[in-house]
């Protein structure tokens, strides 16, 4: 499945994902929770705003941490 299939299919049928909440790291993964679409790929929401990030992981934890480096940089 191409990537444009992925979210199309991601926004149609969003409102009845099945949100997981991330392993305790102590960086803030609280305010966020994911959903893992598939071969790698994780679609992570910010709990505040409702923001949609899409990364490429191995593990929840590192598509956490990849997206910590990606806002920290942001800053």
């Amino acid at each position: 499945m191409d990537f444009d299939s992925l979210i199309h299919m991601f926004l149609k049928h969003k409102d009845g994902l099945k949100w997981m909440n991330f392993p305790k790291i102590g960086c803030g993964e609280r305010y966020f929770d994911y959903y893992y679409a598939e071969r790698g790929l994780y679609v992570i929401r910010y709990k505040i705003t409702g923001a949609l990030y899409f990364l490429e992981a191995t593990s929840p934890k590192e598509a956490f941490m990849k997206l910590k480096k990606i806002l920290d940089d942001a800053i």
